[in-house]
């Protein structure tokens, strides 16, 4: 079988896939953490516990903050590739080996190995394949260079081959 290549580029702006980096898992702990702390701070208030007012207010930002850390270190990875390389995108080459998936940015002359073993999540958005490890690593694929060449089904193919403990997104 022949290794399959695409060439993607990512954006600052580049919404399309960020959503599908946080696991479905999360939104469910932060609404349930968020509920049970505004829960809290609404008894304390009209209890009129200060005690526990303030823990409910600290927790709900804790609990923010956390939710909205892959948007802090999403921007604080922009700010490294623009000092390190200067560009504005991110322009990636990823390589489908026998054994793992090779990715190469160009800009600076980096190469990333993941294990097929690692690939842990499987999401498709409209323009890409994304896959995705447990510390939400993952390889943008660019489905029009598959669909143009006519491997989009054998790309697919291939990876549930390769990935046997990836779950598929919706």
């Amino acid at each position: 079988m022949d290794n399959f290549e695409t060439r993607s580029v990512i954006r600052k702006d580049t919404k399309d896939f960020k959503r599908h980096l946080r696991r479905p898992q999360d939104k469910i702990v932060f609404l349930a953490c968020s509920l049970g702390f505004l829960t809290a701070t609404v008894r304390a208030v009209i209890s009129q516990n200060t005690m526990l007012a303030f823990v409910g207010v600290a927790g709900l930002i804790l609990v923010s903050l956390m939710f909205f850390r892959d948007e802090l270190v999403s921007r604080k990875m922009w700010e490294r590739i623009k000092e390190t390389t200067g560009a504005e995108e991110l322009n990636m080459i990823v390589t489908f080996l026998d054994d793992k998936i090779k990715t190469y940015y160009p800009e600076s002359a980096q190469t990333l190995h993941i294990d097929y073993h690692l690939i842990s999540r499987f999401e498709e958005t409209e323009s890409t394949y994304l896959l995705i490890t447990n510390a939400r690593q993952f390889v943008m694929v660019n489905k029009e260079t598959l669909i143009q060449d006519g491997k989009d089904e054998e790309f697919l193919q291939f990876i549930k081959n390769k990935c046997s403990n990836v779950k598929w997104g919706k």
